[in-house]
């Protein structure tokens, strides 16, 4: 019921509940002349017409929606959107290694300096967790020190030392 529904407020009102599914609308004026006015105003819409523009808004958006899915799936492949994105999932795992790294050092030297804190600058190797860092000139690798005692006459090896391998 829309009361005083011929004036500007009331034709608002009234045009927006005729984009609905209100089955009935009951308009309230004391201006007879414009509620004659309205009547044939609304007697005279072509509501077929209404259908058929609805219809084509319809399928537009339908071929809008369409299109923004093409796009997407040319842009995510087969993928969703919503995936970790590549550079997450690498940060992840090299923080992943870090701390398998940092675990592997740090039980490394309490093995073999129990009870001593670690110094900042001790470093353990990703691919050999055996292997310690020397460098010489400011050239470092990660390596053994092995050492070899050689018989200088015979030219044969006497006698060896690999540092202690951890398990």
């Amino acid at each position: 019921m829309i009361t005083g529904g011929t004036g500007s407020f009331g034709n608002a009102v009234l045009n927006r509940f005729l984009n609905t599914e209100v089955k009935e609308i009951r308009i309230f004026s004391r201006d007879e002349k414009k509620q004659d006015d309205m009547r044939h105003r609304l007697n005279n819409t072509n509501w077929l017409g209404k259908e058929k523009e609805l219809t084509e808004q319809i399928e537009e958006l339908i071929q809008k929606a369409e299109r923004s899915d093409s796009e997407e799936d040319e842009e995510y492949n087969d993928k969703t959107g919503y995936e970790i994105p590549e550079e997450l999932k690498f940060k992840e795992n090299r923080l992943a290694k870090i701390k398998a790294a940092k675990a592997a050092l740090e039980k490394r030297e309490q093995e073999l300096n129990s009870g001593k804190k670690i110094d900042d600058k001790k470093q353990i190797s990703f691919a050999d967790k055996n292997a310690r860092i020397v460098g010489k000139n400011g050239n470092f690798q990660y390596a053994y020190n092995g050492q070899v005692s050689v018989d200088k006459d015979n030219q044969i090896i006497v006698g060896h030392y690999l540092p202690r391998m951890q398990k």
